[in-house]
This record gives structure tokens, C-alpha cells and sequence, in this order.
């Protein structure tokens, strides 16, 4: 659609962009958002520490467009309404065959999912809130909407190629290029493969004591790699430059190899103060009471102190971290994450300069998973929620 002249040069310039978040809002931004060493600024220079949600829900699956995320969701996100959340960042995972048509045996309707993302994305960055752009969903090879080991070619470059264009002129729009990439060494993260040659098979599986174990692990890996489809992995200097190119001054986030955990042995080679590392530091995934202990705060600790390094240079956020609430699905075996987002959001916010970080998840309902919330009516937060709650309304 054609825009207005006079809005198109608005955007051009930043205008829109910078306009103010509500009054009492944290951490105010001012797009663009740049990298200036080891720290995220605004367009005024000043340090941007990002806190906010993962709204989990429209990475989809072969679904035609993602389930609606209302305004009134959105306004709750940020500052809009008595009782909101007041996050800075909202992370917005999307999916590379839904948005591109690429697979038309996967996901039909490309058109209207560009919409819904788009509306979402427009409705959050109104209100001063950066929007991260997170591709969390792969193809491999046109096989499967899934989360697959590594963005698969070409399809994940069509999409970057597309959607860092598409929202180039909105300055508070981020861009995370793949969401946890796994099961491969980091030459391949890097550079990704030749031909179609990667298969979503674990080649460094955990040492097991268990003869046993080991060889039912050895089995599992022989039978992955007999039916697992093969398709060509695009790395991340690549999806990296493609975006750079079509959307020069916003933030783009790598996630690190390794479920985005490993430290990097590699590092993509950046231009243009665009470059943050993206950290899951997920020390204990299993869910369990036993989990919820000192232990798992100290084990997220080490897992941060070997990122030292990495900081020192470029900025880490942490743009997923969460708890498994409920032991077996939906509303059964609820389990208090509480003292683990408190002692996690604790170490990150003792780091300087300061880590940010993005919670998982704020996913539209009451009951899943990893969910945040006590009711979808007011989104107060539950037992877990608390302390991420806690925290993104804190005055500093």
C-alpha cells in the first residue's frame, strides 16, 4: 500500500519513533536503539537496559495467520492501563514459512499473517516499547514448521530479507535471527552448510554413565539420522548481514549455538553498532520443585560468569528465561517459580553494565506451560509472575 508522503518522511527521519513512552514509564527509549561498545543507547546517548515479556503464541504452526493479540493485551504489556506490566521490550516470535508462503503446503495464507504480526508489532512500539522480531520457527526444507536445529535456506533469508526491510523505518523494532540454534558445532552456526546436509540429530549427546544409556543414546542418533530430513542450514554472518543491509541502525540479536546457552568459540564479524548476543540461561528446564532451589540460582550464576568475556566487549540480553509452572500440561501440578525468577533477575541486575532480559512467557492465557498470569481479565500476575512483575515496575 502506498504510504502518505508526509508519514513516509516521518519515519524516514526517526520522528514517530522517538516520540516519548507514557508518563512513568521505565527506562524510556528513543529510537534508534545503537550499540556503543558493550551497551545498548539511545538516540540521545543514554544506556537502554531492556526488560520486558515474551508473548508467546505467533510463531503458530500451520496455522494461515497467528491467534489475534488484542490491543488491550498490548496495553497491559507496557503502561497503558492501571495495573500493567511496564515492560520495555516485548519479544514477538514469528515463524519463516507463515510469513514468507515459501511452503505453500506448510502455511497458505502469508498475507494475513504479515498483518496480524504487523498490527501487533505497530501496537507495541506506539507505545514506546521496542518490539524484538524473533524467528522461532524454521522449515527445514519446506518438511516442517518446528523448531528445527538451525534456520534452514532459503527460506530463512527470504524472510529477513522481507521483514528487516519491512520494518526498517520503525526505529524501535529489534531483530533476533534464530531462536536457540542447536545440535550443531559453531562452524556451522557461523557459516551454516553447503548443501542440504544438516539433519535435527544431537551429534554431542550428554555423557551417561549407564553403558545401557549410552547405547540406547547411540540407537536413538543411528535412527535420527535414517529418517531426519536433510536441508541446508543458513549461519548466522549470513542472516546477519541481511539484515544489516536491509535495515541499517536497529539492534539484531544472535542467539549463541548451544539452545543459545555455549559461549560462542566463533563470533560474527559486525558493522554498524548493531550487534547484541542473545542468552538463554535456562540452568534447570526440568519441571520439578526440586528445581526451585539455591542450587539453580547458582548454577544460572556460573552459566552468567562464563559469559564475563562476551560482555565485556558486546552487550548480552537475555531474551528468554523462564519456569516450567506446570509439571504435566495445563493446570495440573502448579510449581512456584517465584525464587528462580527472583534470584535469576537478581544476578542479571548485579552485572554492569547491566544485562537485560525478557521473561517467559506472557502467552495469552492462564494455564499454559511456562504462563506468567493469574487471569486473562486484569493479566495480574501469579505466584511466579510476581517477581518479574515486581521487577519490571520497579522505579530506578
Amino acid at each position: 500500500m502506498r504510504r502518505p508522503v508526509l508519514l513516509f518522511v516521518a519515519l524516514s527521519l526517526g520522528l514517530l519513533s522517538a516520540t516519548p513512552p507514557p508518563a512513568g514509564a521505565a527506562d524510556p527509549r528513543l529510537g534508534p536503539l545503537l550499540v556503543s561498545g558493550n551497551r545498548i543507547v539511545d538516540a540521545a546517548g543514554k544506556d537502554v537496559v531492556l526488560r520486558g515479556l515474551h508473548r508467546d503464541g505467533t510463531q503458530g504452526g500451520p496455522s494461515t495467520s497467528p491467534a489475534s493479540v488484542s490491543a488491550h493485551e498490548i496495553e497491559h504489556l507496557g503502561n497503558a492501563r492501571p495495573g500493567s506490566w511496564n515492560a520495555s521490550v516485548v519479544r514477538v516470535p514469528v515463524g519463516s514459512a507463515q510469513w514468507t508462503g515459501a511452503c505453500p503446503t506448510l502455511a497458505t495464507d502469508a498475507a494475513a499473517y504479515r498483518a496480524a504480526i504487523d498490527t501487533e508489532v505497530q501496537r507495541i512500539t506506539a507505545q514506546g516499547i521496542v518490539a524484538l522480531l524473533d524467528l522461532h520457527t524454521s522449515t527445514a526444507g519446506c518438511t516442517r514448521i518446528d523448531r528445527h536445529a538451525m534456520p534452514d535456506a532459503p527460506v530463512s533469508q527470504q524472510f529477513w530479507a522481507d521483514a528487516a526491510r519491512h520494518f526498517a523505518l520503525n526505529r524501535l523494532v529489534a531483530f533476533e535471527l534464530y531462536n536457540e540454534p542447536h545440535y550443531v558445532p559453531d562452524e556451522i552456526w557461523l557459516k551454516g552448510t553447503t548443501g542440504a546436509t544438516l539433519q535435527d540429530c544431537d551429534l554431542t549427546p550428554p555423557y551417561l554413565s549407564s553403558p545401557a544409556a549410552r547405547q540406547a543414546q547411540q540407537r536413538e542418533l543411528a535412527a535420527c539420522r535414517k529418517t531426519a530430513p536433510k536441508y541446508k542450514a543458513a549461519g548466522m554472518q549470513e542472516l546477519y548481514d541481511i539484515v544489516s543491509r536491509a535495515a541499517p541502525g536497529h539492534l539484531i540479536v544472535v542467539n549463541a549455538p548451544g539452545w543459545a546457552a555455549s559461549v560462542p568459540r566463533l563470533r560474527v564479524k559486525a558493522t554498524r553498532g548493531q550487534l547484541v548476543y542473545g542468552l538463554h540461561p535456562y540452568s534447570c528446564s526440568v519441571p520439578g520443585a526440586a528445581c526451585n532451589t539455591p542450587d539453580n540460582a547458582r548454577a544460572n550464576l556460573a552459566l552468567l560468569k562464563r559469559w564475563k568475556p562476551v560482555a565485556a566487549t558486546v552487550p548480552v540480553l537475555v531474551t528468554e528465561f523462564g519456569w516450567p509452572v506446570y509439571s504435566k500440561g495445563y493446570g495440573q501440578g502448579y510449581v512456584d517459580g517465584a525464587q528462580y525468577y527472583r534470584e535469576t533477575i537478581g544476578i542479571l541486575e548485579q552485572q554492569s553494565p547491566k544485562w537485560g532480559w525478557i521473561a517467559f512467557a506472557f502467552d495469552g492465557n492462564a494455564g499454559g506451560g511456562f504462563s506468567l498470569l493469574s487471569s486473562t481479565t486484569t493479566y495480574a500476575p501469579n505466584s511466579t509472575g510476581k517477581p518479574v512483575f515486581d521487577a519490571l515496575r520497579a522505579k530506578r
